[in-house]
């Protein structure tokens, strides 16, 4: 039997959005520590939901290069698309700078166009993506 991979969403990404999302945590753990009220326990209990947003949407998402075909587990139906259906590999959009891929879908022979979003993944799975048309 042939080898499996499968990826995740790259945990520096996700790290950094939900780095983004914590200044209602930090303000809230600061005025708890300022002046701490059975209140200000509950705020800052409320406010760890925003750190924790990014890090719950990323959890559905799974890139999975099987023997025979290629899965995308995300929020919408998981795709499944046989190796020997794909067509191409096509980016839609490309950061300005680094010119790094943002979205993409696989054109299967029969002209359906599958969505995946290669920004959320590690580079070694993107780069994989990439080679599915090859």
């Amino acid at each position: 039997m042939a080898h499996e991979n499968s990826y995740g969403p790259d945990p520096l990404l996700v790290g950094f959005w939900a780095l983004i999302c914590s200044p209602p945590t930090f303000v809230a753990t600061y005025l708890l520590l300022k002046t701490p009220t059975i209140a200000g326990v509950w705020q800052f209990v409320w406010t760890l939901c925003f750190p924790l947003l990014p890090i719950a949407f990323a959890s559905r998402f799974r890139a999975t290069f099987a023997p025979t075909e290629f899965i995308y587990r995300r929020w919408g139906p998981t795709i499944r698309v046989p190796y020997s259906s794909i067509e191409t590999v096509e980016a839609t959009n490309v950061t300005p700078i680094g010119k790094q891929a943002i979205g993409a879908f696989i054109v299967t022979k029969n002209g359906c166009r599958l969505p995946f979003w290669p920004k959320l993944f590690p580079k070694e799975a993107v780069e994989r993506f990439f080679a599915l048309a090859r």
